[in-house]
């Protein structure tokens, strides 16, 4: 296994991914680093369309409100041909444990709506 390129960390958690991103520029989101490049918002990147040869995310994106909106913004990113690395904790062994998934339909009402689905419904409903 190489050496990564300065100012970036990949965890050993992921041998894919030291395997196919050790000699690549990309953005990796979360932690702590010991040496910082840029601080940003992991859903609004600071970077042009197609710029970077990866995303990697560890135990990131379980925290951002919309995750199909982050998603995106990483795609919009990454160089076709690119990779996005999402890893996610296993929910048997997180503090939140006994905390009820988030369901698909509330991750797509979160990202498609500014207005709640249950209040178009009934908006939908008065107003005919």
């Amino acid at each position: 296994m190489s050496t990564p390129k300065p100012n970036y960390i990949i965890y050993n958690e992921s041998k894919l991914a030291h395997q196919l991103l050790d000699n690549l520029t990309g953005i990796e989101i979360g932690g702590t680093f010991k040496k910082v490049d840029i601080i940003a918002s992991g859903d609004k990147l600071p970077f042009p369309n197609c710029s970077q040869d990866y995303v990697l995310s560890s135990h990131v994106i379980e925290h951002f409100y919309d995750p199909i909106k982050t998603i995106k913004e990483w795609l919009r990113v990454v160089k076709p041909g690119g990779y996005v690395f999402i890893v996610v904790p296993h929910k048997e062994r997180t503090f939140d444990v006994a905390r009820n998934r988030t369901t698909l339909a509330e991750l797509i009402e979160r990202h498609d709506t500014l207005i709640p689905l249950c209040l178009m419904c009934q908006l939908t409903f008065l107003c005919g």
